[in-house]
């Protein structure tokens, strides 16, 4: 199947470091989706994410990875984006 997104529940993320990291790049990679929607970021982790640049921060939209609060608001933006 070629998922048009892929959705990560990341509640229960707690700490990520460089290895961290490398595995949501490798999997980016990897995947064979239009984009991977990550969810439930904890603050800490959401800043270290926004300052290597991998989700949106300050205008910036090119990037690897894009966020959103919830699953449900995830799937929501999904269901009213047209298919590409």
């Amino acid at each position: 199947a070629n998922p048009r997104a892929i959705i990560l529940d990341l509640c229960q993320l707690e700490f990520i470091g460089s290895v961290g990291f490398l595995a949501f790049l490798a999997a980016r990679r990897a995947a064979d989706a239009n984009q991977i929607i990550l969810c439930n970021l904890d603050v800490r982790i959401h800043e270290v994410f926004a300052m290597c640049r991998l989700i949106p921060h300050a205008g910036k939209s090119d990037t690897p990875f894009v966020v959103q609060s919830t699953v449900e608001s995830a799937l929501a933006s999904l269901n009213a984006a047209p298919d590409a």
